[in-house]
């Protein structure tokens, strides 16, 4: 059992974060005022605080950082990350910029893509660089774009990104040595 030590302690440290800044994430959004507001096809009736993947992407910093297992990999995903949450933060505070049309978003994720990717993160199953390179940055915009297309419903995302994370600790842990 201890060699699910190191994939314990990152979890249970990240979900006390989580439950600790979340919440505070939360009251923040509402003072600022940076809500969903109700009207025209959204369902809730009283204006939601926003900024709760604030809360889960510092959860997540912190026990990635402390559990002192990352390698350089895994630092550029983690600023990958930290840079696609300001796109997000941004889209909260003025959903209809036009600074953020879509094309200049895809655009902005392919980078973030491009630096996760020159750190050597890639797919490997399709044998040649040459493949495996276009397919982890088709992966990688396609997945932030879903998770975008994910929040018109408030808490959906988080609800799919936890059972994903769940999903790849419980492989993760299966194939620990």
């Amino acid at each position: 059992m201890t060699y699910l030590t190191p994939l314990l302690l990152p979890f249970v440290a990240a979900c006390a974060v989580a439950l600790a800044i979340t919440p505070v994430c939360g009251r923040l959004a509402g003072a600022l005022g940076i809500v969903d507001r109700p009207g025209g096809k959204k369902i809730h009736g009283q204006p939601t605080p926003l900024l709760g993947g604030v809360g889960i992407a510092l959860a997540h910093a912190v026990a990635f950082v402390g559990s002192g297992v990352a390698d350089a990999a895994s630092y550029r995903i983690l600023a990958a990350g930290g840079l696609i949450m300001l796109l997000g933060i941004w889209d909260d505070l003025d959903p209809h910029s036009e600074v953020l049309r879509w094309w200049l978003r895809l655009i902005y994720e392919a980078c973030l893509a491009g630096i996760v990717i020159a750190g050597g993160v890639r797919t490997t199953f399709l044998g040649t660089p040459w493949l495996d390179v276009p397919l982890t940055l088709l992966w990688i915009v396609g997945i932030t774009n879903a998770f975008n297309l994910l929040d018109n419903m408030n808490g959906l995302s988080a609800g799919v990104a936890a059972i994903g994370g769940v999903t790849f600790a419980l492989l993760a842990a299966r194939y620990a040595e």
